[in-house]
């Protein structure tokens, strides 16, 4: 990882699909909360030495659920936001592990995205899924 960011959200849930506040016949739902932010990984291909980077959307459900407890855990977002970042940042740098990213696209956006993000042990043997 060279770089962890978050941006202000360019879209918002309640106005762009407004059939997520919709209610349940016997049971009372609470919404999703959309964060306010994006979070961004920067990052390198490791077996490419000609690889200058690539900037993609972390969507993964983990990080954005981490980021709504850790903001009303440690009293804001920026302090949440600090403690994901720091929390990345140790797993990529540690050495007994190789990191792997699931990616993927939006048949709306011709963009790459973090759909997932896998931190296995290096003497964990190779398997197919």
């Amino acid at each position: 990882m060279l770089d962890f960011k978050a941006t202000p959200r360019r879209t918002n849930w309640e106005k762009d699909k407004p059939y997520t506040r919709q209610s349940n016949l016997y049971v009372e739902l609470k919404p999703l909360e959309q964060i306010p932010v994006e979070l961004r990984l920067k990052f390198r291909c490791k077996n490419n030495a000609a690889c200058k980077g690539h900037a993609s959307r972390l969507i993964a459900w983990e990080y954005m659920e981490a980021f709504r407890k850790f903001r009303k855990r440690y009293g804001s977002e920026s302090e949440g936001l600090k403690k994901i970042k720091s929390h990345l940042e140790a797993l990529f740098a540690d050495s007994r592990k190789s990191s792997y990213a699931l990616l993927g696209t939006h048949f709306r956006y011709p963009v790459w995205m973090i759909g997932q993000l896998y931190f296995l042990e290096r003497d964990t043997p190779p398997r197919l899924f």
